[in-house]
C-alpha cells in the first residue's frame, strides 16, 4: 500500500487529475516481473470539495414566489437570499428590481446593488 497526501485548500477549482505509474518491478535477486499494460497506470482524480454553492431566493416553500403584504403605511421589505450546497469563498452578485404589474416609482422604489456572501455565510438579505 502506498499513501499519497492530497493538499487541501479552500480555493474553488475544477477537479484535477494526476497519474500513478508502476515501473521496474523486480523480485529479489534481479528477476524481472511483468507489469501488464492495463495495470501500469492509474488515473487519480482529485474532486474539489470547496464548492461556492448555489444561490437562490428564500421562498419559504412556494416555487419562485415571494409574497409581501402591503400595509397602510409605507414599509420596507427585506428579501432573503440563500446559499446551498457549499459555502466556500466570498461570492459577490449584482441585483436589481424590475417592474411588472407593480411599477417602480409608483408601487415600489427601484433598487439595485451588490450582495456579498463572505466565506462560510449561508444567508443574506437585501
Amino acid at each position: 500500500q502506498v499513501a499519497v497526501t492530497i493538499v487541501d485548500d479552500e480555493a474553488f477549482e475544477v477537479d484535477k487529475r494526476f497519474y500513478f505509474r508502476l515501473a521496474d518491478a523486480k523480485v529479489e535477486g534481479s528477476e524481472v516481473v511483468e507489469i501488464r499494460p492495463s495495470g501500469e497506470e492509474a488515473t487519480i482524480t482529485i474532486i474539489d470539495d470547496d464548492d461556492p454553492g448555489v444561490i437562490s431566493f428564500c421562498t419559504d416553500g412556494s416555487a419562485d414566489a415571494i409574497t409581501i403584504t402591503q400595509h397602510a403605511e409605507e414599509s420596507t421589505a427585506r428579501v432573503r437570499v440563500q446559499r446551498k450546497n457549499g459555502s466556500c469563498g466570498e461570492v459577490r452578485l449584482r441585483y436589481h428590481t424590475e417592474g411588472d404589474t407593480a411599477l417602480p416609482g409608483r408601487d415600489f422604489e427601484a433598487c439595485e446593488g451588490q450582495l456579498v456572501f463572505v466565506d462560510k455565510q449561508m444567508e443574506a438579505a437585501i
